[in-house]
């Protein structure tokens, strides 16, 4: 899409091999499908991507949220091997871009851009409900390997023909896994799932006590049980589990943020060296800013987050972020000028939750 040009996408995509964006492309708020933007690499190279869908434009122009009967449908960003990788791998085609990655660059190719217009910008909005924590709870009740029912400690926004990820609450450091919903009872605090479980995991809290023999008082409680996830939401950025996606927003200005989305099968692995980010973020100059915000990350093979902000005040923000699984830390943070009040204080991270984080 070249550069003075502005593109609706109001209909899915067939797989593409290399999109590069110069100009800007837009997910339509009025399409009546699922609008499925599908590719192998994604290259914001100066151009804007943008999808919101929480809100709509009157005819002033305004934003106004829309009532829950005229939502727009969803919007996704699907990562995945295309038929041209032949053409698409080639260096000088697509110089540093790898495959299932979304990369935002400047136009210019390097870390600085002399052309204010020529930073890359990425945006997503997606869940108009934003609050990702209301689609989890923990288990009030222990299960055991074949059980075929949950008990929830609070209702969670869920539907018969839904899936849900069961993690967590286990010793053996078993992976996530789905279930589909078929029944739902005690007003969503208890699920019939049509496959039994395949790991046994804790339920609501443990007391620790000392010798009993010695008469050692009670030592404390803690919740180590499992946590059950809604995993359809409104919409994802998402790769395929034999080719995981990544995110590359480290440029050195313009606006990038992720908002109210699911984050599926992202991230990686190197030997020797720290593992791949499913999504890495980068605001270390004004006014760029990096927000990750109302997101559920699910099942990375790498570290989840990664973010690099300047020192100016609360020019990245973490909030309101549930994390399943990841190999590495669920938030890897960086300041420029490290130490310094005004570095402590470019970062804000608040009301996330995370869950199983291994070490790398």
């Amino acid at each position: 899409i070249p550069r003075g040009q502005h593109w609706l996408l109001d209909w899915p995509t067939e797989s593409l091999g290399l999109l590069r964006l110069e100009g800007f492309l837009e997910f339509d708020d009025y399409s009546e499908v699922d609008v499925d933007l599908r590719a192998e690499r994604i290259w914001i190279r100066g151009g804007h991507l943008l999808m919101d869908k929480r809100v709509s434009s009157d005819e002033s122009g305004d934003k106004r949220r829309l009532a829950a009967s005229t939502l727009p449908p969803p919007g996704f960003i699907t990562l995945q091997p295309s038929n041209n990788t032949g053409v698409t791998a080639n260096p000088v085609v697509v110089p540093g871009v790898l495959r299932s990655q979304l990369l935002v660059s400047d136009r210019s190719g390097e870390f600085s851009s002399p052309w204010p217009e020529a930073s890359g910008s990425l945006l997503v909005h997606g869940d108009p409900e934003l609050r990702p924590l209301l689609k989890a709870s923990r288990l009030r009740q222990a299960v055991m390997l074949g059980d075929e029912e949950l008990r929830l400690v609070h209702p969670i926004d869920v539907k018969p023909g839904d899936t849900v990820l069961v993690a967590g609450g286990d010793s053996s450091g078993a992976r996530e896994e789905e279930h589909v919903v078929l029944q739902i009872r005690e007003l969503g605090r208890t699920l019939l799932l049509a496959t039994p479980l395949m790991v046994a995991r804790e339920g609501g809290l443990r007391e620790f006590r000392g010798d009993a023999f010695q008469g050692y008082p009670l030592l404390g409680a803690a919740d180590l049980s499992g946590i059950v996830v809604v995993k359809k939401r409104k919409s994802a950025i998402r790769g395929t589990e034999a080719s995981p996606m990544r995110v590359d927003c480290t440029r050195s200005s313009g606006d990038c943020g992720l908002e109210g989305i699911d984050i599926q099968n992202c991230g990686g692995t190197r030997s020797g060296l720290p593992g791949i980010p499913c999504v890495a973020m980068r605001a270390v100059e004004a006014p760029s800013v990096a927000f990750f915000k109302n997101n559920a990350l699910l099942s990375s093979y790498g570290p989840a987050v990664q973010v690099e902000a300047g020192m100016e005040m609360e020019q990245a923000e973490i909030e309101g972020n549930l994390v399943v699984g990841s190999v590495g830390p669920a938030f890897d943070l960086w300041t420029k000028g490290a130490g310094s009040e005004e570095a402590r204080k470019s970062i804000s991270i608040s009301k996330n939750q995370v869950l199983r984080a291994q070490a790398g």
